[in-house]
């Protein structure tokens, strides 16, 4: 039945498609998702019923006979198709970002520069994973002349399938780090799942870019499968110098991490034609999400001392840690360092460990280890550690939720 539905009809009116059934007001189409907790395909009953649909996409039928049932082999994947298909008829320049880190933050920096000079929509959030992403591309409206879509994954073929839906004509890595070492194993898998973003690249398109920095550059150039596939794609490898200043007074954490991504930004904008002067002043009034390396001032925090807290409690690898604590001892030089951190999922153990050791001896900073603390006992070790003109960072994975000990400082 699916060969007799005009699909044309939806990508006409793709904010009538709903794949949730919590919100199905003024929606006209219908996307059956399996979950791990949840199967819409369980109240097809009640979808059949609502006047306002008139498709609604499954894998099974479960028995029930209505016009309204349109038979695919898989939702997810015809959820994918919708959403190549409507990225085509839209035709905006695609800007596809990954990375094992900092791929939240390049994305708004992107947003942000590229919003001086074009239309543009951008992935929410972090809806970044096999939904998301098409999410992000059927919600776009249908003036946008750049796309910009966040790229995760949690093992190989993941960004494979991200890509080829999205085909981008510009893509980034913003690194490679240990995040996800646990699933895939080395960082030479890590490097692999990542390098998938390259198989998009549609070949009939011109002007496509990889935007890398030096290291990873370097090892394409020196292996003969990505070089390989950069040839067949008729992509341009660009490699990024880590030469951007920030020369205002900073409002949060500037790491070599940020750095980085920002010269990524200044390089991809470049190569649209945006002004340099627009360039550098949308990057340096950037403010990062929150969570992200934000600076809370003392008028904030309920304590009678001039300190500074860095919240940068949303996520956490070894990598970022080690690059935030350098920025740490670069923006503070003189003050009282002390360094809040908690677990680092999806990383090596032994790494884990031999980084804390590390920090423990660190002669600049006190390190306060939360790993085996509730949040009351880890306030009371930073109190005990406060005086005037102290900075305290905060720093772990998300299910840490270290945003809740710092709460717990908030004025009333």
């Amino acid at each position: 039945m699916l060969d007799e539905i005009d699909i044309g009809e939806i990508l006409e009116n793709t904010g009538l498609l709903s794949t949730d059934t919590r919100f199905l007001e003024n929606k006209k189409y219908f996307i059956c998702f399996k979950g791990d907790k949840h199967d819409a395909h369980d109240f097809l009953g009640e979808l059949v019923s609502n006047e306002d649909l008139k498709y609604i996409f499954v894998e099974t039928c479960k028995g029930i006979e209505s016009e309204k049932l349109v038979k695919v082999d898989s939702c997810l994947e015809f959820y994918h198709y919708l959403a190549n298909e409507y990225r085509k008829k839209i035709n905006p320049k695609v800007i596809a970002v990954t990375g094992s880190s900092g791929k939240t933050t390049t994305k708004n920096l992107l947003k942000t520069v590229f919003e001086t000079s074009y239309k543009v929509h951008a992935t929410e959030a972090n809806f970044n994973n096999e939904y998301g992403v098409p999410k992000t591309i059927l919600s776009m409206p249908k003036d946008t002349q750049v796309l910009i879509c966040e790229m995760g994954m949690r093992g190989l073929g993941q960004i494979d399938l991200l890509s080829r839906t999205a085909e981008p004509n510009f893509a980034a890595i913003t690194n490679i780090g240990s995040a996800h070492i646990e699933i895939l194993g080395s960082l030479e898998k890590i490097r692999e799942a990542k390098l998938e973003i390259l198989n998009g690249f549609n070949p009939e398109n011109t002007g496509n870019k990889f935007f890398v920095l030096n290291t990873l550059a370097d090892f394409i150039e020196n292996c003969e499968q990505y070089s390989q596939i950069l040839k067949d794609r008729k992509i341009e490898l660009v490699n990024v110098k880590n030469d951007f200043r920030y020369t205002l007074s900073p409002k949060f954490l500037i790491s070599i991490g940020i750095l980085d991504d920002m010269a990524l930004v200044r390089d991809m904008a470049l190569a649209c034609d945006i002004d340099k002067d627009k360039i550098q002043e949308a990057l340096e009034n950037f403010s990062p999400d929150k969570g992200r390396g934000n600076f809370i001032y003392h008028e904030k925090i309920s304590i009678n001392k001039n300190i500074i807290f860095i919240d940068e409690t949303y996520n956490a690898n070894l990598e970022a840690i080690q690059s935030s604590i350098n920025a740490l001892k670069e923006m503070f030089p003189s003050q009282k360092k002390i360094a809040v951190l908690g677990n680092v999922k999806e990383s090596d153990n032994e790494q884990v460990e031999s980084l804390f050791e590390k920090l423990k001896k660190d002669q600049e900073l006190i390190l306060v280890d939360v790993r085996s603390l509730n949040h009351k006992e880890a306030k009371d070790i930073i109190d005990r550690e406060l005086v005037d003109d102290a900075v305290v960072f905060f720093k772990a994975s998300r299910s840490e939720k270290l945003e809740e000990l710092i709460a717990m400082y908030a004025v009333n």
